[in-house]
Formats: structure tokens, sequence, C-alpha cells
């Protein structure tokens, strides 16, 4: 054969091998959105009448609550439960609304499910909503979508209306990001578009091209950066601070670190609605002058399906010692909870931990997953067809005149975020 030919016939195998990768089927890949009560906030003046537990919502008039949807574009939603306990003669009703980007509304109710109102519900048992055979498209680039629930007050004694959460069921093709969210290297990608990705559209090693753009961006190297933050950051663990450079760099596995800013919590609602405020300028958050109980506030966890959770931080500011002053918080406490809201059973603390006297500077307390596990074997697998997962704190009060001899201290705390590292099975 000769070698003109050899050639031709490498090009056609090549071509050959080409087309079958991109003519490969697409994967329909099934997962699922739990939204907990936690990610529910109140409309207008009446928050001072409920309260959110984080693992449910109990109101004392009716009152409307509403809470982000954030699924793939593309995605088809399949099927939708509502988890309430419902031994009421009132129910609960939830809609799935959307809004074209760019529309002055009005928005389109996708869906409508109600609980059943006092219909084979006690108030040991559970009720599901559900709607299925669904296929409701999302088209995130065009829409945002979110929840609506409206939750009225029980009527009667012995009764219970109360609000657990939303599973959003759906399948979406094998073409994003393997945890479905935005990774920090391209070895996070799936198999499919991992193909697609460096075969077609790269041509050069996974992880390359982000490398250049955050050189080019900062115009400093990629370790510099890395430098730069662990410089910031006091994180007493060893274990925990490699664990931090781990996930920042995309390696061992390590989905985009799921960071949760002040703004992203909220308060339980009641006499706890105004106690607290967030800092712009300087993006902590902090509690009201002189008030009693300080600020418990919650946010709610979305992590991807099958994510291990290996790490929890959190990143404050304690200025107060133990001053042994009766009515004041002395440090920060941190939770991460995880309820099975399927059938509502005790919830576990699967994170509890505080901080530890006052320092000036930014600090870190760090939980591993082996803590974690001590408590319930497995609980660090994310498993939303099942549980809800949120983080509480309690920020704790402050005094702009601290009693005496403290009056020259600064005398508050200050909540930055809570970040949790996972890495993708």
């Amino acid at each position: 054969m000769t070698t003109q030919m050899t050639r031709l016939m490498r090009m056609i195998t090549l071509t050959l091998v080409a087309s079958a990768v991109m003519a490969a089927p697409v994967l329909a890949v099934e997962a699922a959105l739990m939204i907990p009560a936690a990610a529910f906030s109140a409309d207008g003046t009446d928050q001072f009448n409920y309260i959110n537990y984080g693992n449910y919502i109990d109101t004392e008039t009716t009152l409307h609550f509403h809470a982000g949807v954030k699924l793939p574009n593309a995605a088809r939603i399949t099927n939708v439960d509502m988890m309430t306990r419902d031994s009421d003669v009132g129910t609960i009703t939830v809609h799935l609304r959307r809004l074209r980007f760019g529309t002055n509304g009005p928005s389109e109710a996708l869906l409508t499910f109600t609980s059943p109102g006092n219909i084979g519900c006690t108030t040991n048992g559970l009720c599901h909503d559900m709607e299925s055979l669904l296929d409701i498209k999302v088209d995130s680039a065009n829409f945002v979508y979110w929840l609506e629930a409206i939750i009225p007050d029980d009527t009667g004694t012995g009764t219970d209306l109360n609000f657990y959460a939303v599973r959003i069921m759906y399948e979406y093709d094998d073409l994003i990001f393997a945890d479905t969210f935005e990774s920090t290297g391209t070895d996070m990608w799936s198999g499919q578009s991992t193909l697609l990705k460096v075969g077609t559209q790269l041509g050069d090693e996974p992880g390359d091209p982000s490398d250049l753009a955050l050189m080019a961006d900062s115009g400093r190297s990629k370790a510099a950066i890395l430098d730069d933050i662990a410089s910031r950051l006091y994180i007493e663990d060893p274990l925990a601070q490699e664990a931090l450079e781990a996930a920042l760099k995309g390696e061992k596995s390590y989905g985009s670190p799921l960071v949760i800013p002040g703004p992203a919590f909220k308060t339980q609602g009641y006499s706890d609605y105004d106690d607290y405020y967030f800092s712009e300028s300087y993006g902590f958050v902090y509690t009201r002058p002189d008030d009693n109980d300080g600020a418990i506030m919650k946010a709610p966890v979305n992590l991807p399906q099958g994510a291990v959770i290996q790490y929890y931080f959190a990143f404050f500011v304690d200025t107060i010692t133990d001053h042994g002053v009766a009515g004041y918080q002395d440090n920060i406490r941190f939770w991460l909870t995880r309820l099975d809201a399927t059938d509502i059973v005790p919830t576990l603390g699967m994170v509890y931990t505080t901080s530890s006297g006052a320092d000036p500077g930014i600090r870190t307390v760090s939980v591993n997953r082996s803590a974690m596990e001590a408590l319930e074997a497995g609980c660090t697998t994310v498993n939303n067809n099942k549980y809800t997962y949120w983080v509480t704190i309690d920020v704790g009060r402050y005094d702009l005149n601290p009693p005496a001899p403290y009056d020259d201290e600064e005398w508050w705390h200050k909540v930055y975020s809570v970040v949790i590292l996972y890495t993708m099975p």
C-alpha cells in the first residue's frame, strides 16, 4: 500500500472515529433538587407572624413565601412533590412560576398544587402532593424560575399546617458539568462533554485555557493567586488548608466550593425578623445594638446529587471574650443540619461548632468529613431525593457601649460566609 493510500486510510479512520464521538447518544441523567423551608423568605411587614425553623415553616396568619429555583438549562422537569404536614381544614398552595427576562410580567404559573386539607393526614404523618408525568422544559436562557408558597395559619386546636420542602425531579442531557455547577477545572466536566470540549473546542489539555484566562485577568500566576488567598485566611487545621487549596485548583475530584455569603442568610421570623444588619461596605452580618437574642439565621444548602461533603468552613470575626455579662453570647455558633423530608424524622445535626474568643482578624473554624460521619455513617453523601440541608448561624448581639471595664473594646461579632467543600464520585 502506498504512503499516500496509508495517509488517506488514516484520515478516513479518524473521521469515522470523530463522527462516532459526535454521534454518540446523549445520556439522560436523572436528578433531584430539594428546596428546603430554609430557602423561603416572606413578603411584606408581617414577618413577625411566622417562624422558619429551617426544617419547616409555621405561621400565625396567611403569608406568601418565595424561593428561587436553579436548574440546568434545557433540563426537563418530570415530577414535583410538596412536603407538608396537614391535619387542618386549611390548605397550603405552591406555585412554580417563571418570568421572561426583560419583561414586566405577568409571571406564568407552570404548576399549582395544594396540600390535601385534612384528607388522610395526621399530626404524625407527611402529605405529598405529587405532580407526576410532567414534561416541562427549563429555559434558563430566557426565564427566571421561583416557587411561591401560600401558607395560612392552622385553624383549630390539635391541628398542624406546616410546610417542609418542595422536591423537583428532572432530567438533563449529559453535556454539562458533572456536578451541575461551574467547576474550577475542566476535569469536572462529565464524560460526554469532556470529549466534545477537548476534542472540538480547546485542542489542548484540560485546564490550560482556564488557567491562562485566570492569569490574564489578574496579571499574576495561579500559584501567586493561591498564595495570596492562603495568606489572608487563618486556617488552623493544615489538612483543611490543603483541602481548600485542592478545591480552588479543581484537584482531587473537588467541585466548585459552595460559598454561602452573608446576604443568603434569612431570619427565623417572629421577633428575630429585624435583629440583624448586613454591611454592604465590608461584607459581614452583624446584629442590632443591644439586642438580647442576637440573630439566628438560616440559609439553604443545595449540592449535586451524590456529592460527598468533605469540609465545612465558617469565616468570622469574634471580638467578644468571656466577659461573664448576662444576656450576651460570647461565641458565634454554626450548624449544618439535615432533615429526611420524606418522613419528617428527627433532624441530624451534622455540624455544630463555635468561635472561641476575641481576635481582631478574620478567623476560620472547620469541620471535616470524619467528624460528620462519626455522627451517622454515610451522612456526608448528598441525597436530594430524600433530604433537605441547611446551615444556621447565631451571630450574637453587640453593644456600642460595653459595660466597664470593657468600654474601650470593640464588642461585637461578624460573620462573612460559610463554605462547603465537596467532591464528586
